[in-house]
């Protein structure tokens, strides 16, 4: 993720509702800088939000796991 703003902001993503689960955070990211968070998340809702911010928390929602195209061949 970028941070466009003129402060340090932190990302926050955890299970939806307050349920126990998961949660993961980013550390500060400066302004103008990129950051990165990497999870293995379980099939569910999840809330995307910045730390101590007027910027709306968004939803992301993890489905059932895709079939592997691996090993198939990419045709034009």
């Amino acid at each position: 993720m970028t941070n466009q703003t003129g402060a340090s902001q932190q990302l926050t993503v955890e299970v939806n509702n307050g349920q126990a689960g998961f949660k993961g955070r980013t550390g500060p990211i400066n302004p103008r800088d990129t950051g990165q968070l990497k999870a293995d998340l379980a099939r569910g809702t999840y809330s995307v939000h910045v730390d101590g911010s007027s910027i709306r928390p968004a939803r992301l929602t993890v489905g059932r796991e895709r079939a592997s195209a691996q090993n198939d061949l990419l045709q034009p």
